[in-house]
C-alpha cells in the first residue's frame, strides 16, 4: 500500500513539475471533506443502498478539470467508483467548492452485502 501511495505521489509530482505551463507550477492539490457516507443493507424492497456526499475544495486561483476515484471496502473486497463525464465535480472553478453526491442501489438478487466502508478518495487534476 505504501509503495502504491509513493508511486502515485511521484507520478503526480512528475506531472506537476513537468513544465506544462506557468499556471501548473503553483498548482495546489484539491482537498475534500466527507459530508456523509452511509450504507443501508436492507431497504425493505429487496435492495441495499450506499449514499455518499463529498465536498471538494479547489484552493487554486484558476479553474481546474479533473477526475475522482472513491475506494470502498465491500465485505473485505476493495472496489473503486470512478468518475464519469456526468458524475459532477469534473470542473471546479477557482477558489471554489464542489459537492459530489450519489447513491447506488444493490439488488439482493446479486447477493447480500453485509457492509460497505469508505477507504479513500483521490482527485486527480488533468488540466
Amino acid at each position: 500500500m505504501k509503495r502504491k501511495i509513493l508511486a502515485l505521489t511521484l507520478g503526480i509530482c512528475m506531472f506537476i513539475f513537468s513544465g506544462c505551463s506557468n499556471q501548473e507550477e503553483g498548482l495546489q492539490e484539491v482537498t475534500y471533506e466527507m459530508v456523509t457516507f452511509t450504507y443501508n443493507p436492507d431497504r425493505g424492497n429487496g435492495t441495499a443502498r450506499l449514499e455518499y456526499q463529498f465536498r471538494f475544495h479547489n484552493p487554486n486561483d484558476f479553474a481546474i478539470r479533473g477526475t475522482h476515484k472513491i475506494t470502498i471496502n465491500i465485505d473485505g473486497v476493495m472496489s473503486t467508483i470512478d468518475s464519469t463525464n456526468d458524475s459532477g465535480c469534473i470542473n471546479i472553478p477557482n477558489l471554489s467548492l464542489c459537492h459530489l453526491a450519489s447513491h447506488i442501489d444493490y439488488p439482493h438478487s446479486s447477493g447480500i452485502i453485509n457492509s460497505i466502508e469508505f477507504v479513500s478518495i483521490e482527485y486527480t487534476i488533468i488540466q
